[in-house]
């Protein structure tokens, strides 16, 4: 209550002030962020877990009641305060980064919406409620997506965002129909069947961009660059890997681990190929959503948790960061065009090294503890493709982030006259945003990893708490041999088989020219069912036959002077057909004898 009351006050206090609409969407997303705060000690310190229904039996599906709950265990509180955090360091990045756009308030409103579904998806206790969030972010996304909407990529970016996540909600909506059809209770705390495992698996595929689904990820980098931070560090992708925490995954396990293996290792490849600066981050982003699907599938979900809230920092610091270097080059996002900014831009320098650390699992910074333990779990539980697709993803991070550092930071400088008028480090409030983000980046995997996946859990332990005593030394040794070849691979001469492959990847295997086909393919026969079918014979024995046959024959009988005859017959037959209702009969024949004696 002290802290409601402590929000409405500074509610009331920013609306005084000038520019209040900016102020205050930042000074609510704090408030919540220190309510959330306050819960994730009481529940994740503490050990407690809170229930409370606010709208009780408020639909019914069949006879079972659905109420509005909020739930907050361990994982929900954990996720909850990542979300409220990431989202209000973006709200006050946003105030600078766009604060040249006229439609800067509209922004803001639709991240707070974006961030009100998430909030809403994460504190839900039955599939409707959670079905309801899901549709929340999926259109959040696209507004956000689409916010600059006169730019025509941005348009089909938000559109392909849209219409993708739209195959995943299908899916969740066979898993929600299977699992209220085999019990009353939807509620998430239940085992699943493996057709249902199935859907809520390629549900989460679609939402967290595994591979064959993944192709919105990459192109929704038409959006603002808070946008990414938000959608990749803690809200849209993550929600997929959240549903797979909240339900039961092990009758799928084996597919969790080829398809997180797979998307690991595809998108490490095309992330080193790639040229523009926030479709590297993204596909380093799909890279890491694959570990943690493999997380899952070897049944350690605290762990794969620990590595969604460690990815977050460091991948919210990488997009903010580059947000700011393209912002310096006047909006110049390939990485052919930079180099040479360690000089200009020392703190935006520094934290994207650290970023690009983080994610590589150097040694002691907040990645190394969740990704090598990835490692130690999959090889100890005997998921051996897991583990080498997993280790092969790890040298692939290494070397595309060696890239990026080299042609952005290290090599020439290659951007024009123009752009080296505008470079500048970063401004007061964004160096705050990006600096509190390179803490988290170097001290938040050792400072929770205990409370996380150590003895100091709240949580029973599980085989995975212990998997690092049962690995032997080259298994733990084996991922730091990653930075020396990786490196070294980079400096490898450019041959012509190695441009060929380059050149493959970079062009991400075709899968956008395969989406392209199939999305032709749907066009072509949305177009026939759509003329042929429901436009032609629907219409012809519906709507549209019904009324010319009742025209025909009544042109007919004015014709011919059976009008009288014919429509006599028709009550006639009605009267016999209502027989057994005596008010209907008398109805019937009140009107015959109306329209016939006139």
């Amino acid at each position: 209550m002290t802290l409601l009351f402590s929000q409405l006050l500074v509610t009331i206090f920013l609306s005084l002030c000038k520019g209040h609409n900016r102020l205050l969407t930042v000074g609510n997303m704090v408030c919540c962020w220190l309510i959330s705060l306050i819960n994730y000690y009481e529940v994740c310190l503490l050990g407690a877990v809170k229930h409370q229904i606010v709208l009780s039996n408020y639909l019914y599906l069949g006879y079972y009641p659905i109420s509005l709950d909020f739930f907050l265990d361990y994982n929900s509180s954990q996720m909850v305060y990542l979300v409220c955090f990431i989202s209000m360091l973006v709200h006050l990045y946003s105030l600078i980064y766009l604060r040249d756009d006229p439609r800067l308030n509209l922004f803001l409103t639709y991240l707070t919406v974006f961030t009100f579904f998430m909030l809403v998806y994460l504190v839900s206790l039955n599939f409707v409620q959670l079905f309801i969030g899901w549709e929340g972010i999926g259109i959040s996304s696209y507004l956000l997506v689409n916010f600059w909407h006169t730019r025509l990529h941005a348009n089909k970016a938000g559109l392909k965002a849209l219409l993708v996540n739209r195959v995943g909600d299908y899916f969740f909506l066979f898993g929600l129909l299977l699992a209220s059809a085999r019990t009353i209770n939807i509620n998430l705390n239940y085992s699943n069947t493996y057709w249902e495992g199935l859907f809520f698996m390629l549900a989460a595929a679609a939402k967290s961009s595994q591979l064959g689904l993944h192709t919105w990820l990459p192109d929704a980098m038409e959006g603002p660059t808070p946008v990414s931070a938000l959608i990749h560090a803690a809200t849209m992708v993550t929600a997929g890997i959240y549903l797979l925490l909240r339900v039961d995954t092990q009758s799928v396990n084996e597919l969790l681990g080829l398809l997180g293996g797979l998307t690991t290792v595809y998108a490490g490849l095309c992330a080193v190929a790639q040229t523009d600066l926030k479709r590297v981050i993204a596909y380093s982003t799909c890279a890491q959503l694959g570990y943690m699907v493999c997380g899952l599938a070897v049944g350690a979900n605290s762990l794969t948790l620990y590595h969604l809230v460690n990815h977050a920092y460091f991948k919210a610091l990488l997009f903010l960061t580059a947000g700011l270097i393209i912002h310096a080059l006047n909006n110049e996002q390939d990485i052919r065009r930079m180099g040479g900014l360690y000089q200009q831009m020392p703190t935006v320098y520094v934290c994207f090294l650290v970023g690009n650390l983080a994610l590589s699992g150097f040694p002691f910074l907040t990645g190394y503890y969740s990704k090598d333990n990835l490692l130690e779990v999959a090889y100890s539980q005997g998921f051996f493709f897991v583990y080498f697709c997993l280790l092969l993803g790890a040298y692939l991070t290494v070397l595309y982030s060696w890239r990026v550092m080299v042609l952005v930071f290290w090599s020439a400088p290659k951007y024009g006259y123009r752009q080296h008028l505008t470079i500048h480090d970063t401004d007061p409030i964004s160096g705050l945003v990006v600096v509190t983000l390179l803490i988290f980046s170097l001290v938040a995997g050792y400072t929770t990893r205990d409370l996380s996946i150590g003895f100091g859990t709240t949580l029973e332990h599980t085989p995975y708490n212990y998997s690092e005593f049962y690995c032997p030394h080259w298994v733990k040794l084996l991922p730091l041999t990653t930075f020396a070849t990786a490196i070294g691979l980079y400096y490898l001469p450019l041959t012509n088989v190695r441009y060929r492959w380059f050149n493959f990847t970079s062009k991400r295997f075709a899968f956008d020219l395969v989406d392209a086909k199939i999305v032709q393919l749907g066009l072509r026969w949305s177009y026939f069912s759509y003329t042929e079918f429901e436009r032609g014979l629907l219409e012809e024995v519906g709507t549209s036959g019904i009324n010319r046959l009742t025209f025909t024959v009544h042109k007919w009988t004015l014709a011919t002077g059976w009008f009288t005859t014919f429509f006599g017959a028709l009550g006639f037959a009605l009267m016999i057909i209502a027989s057994t209702d005596n008010t209907l009969v008398g109805i019937l024949s009140f009107i015959y004898c109306y329209n016939r004696h006139g």
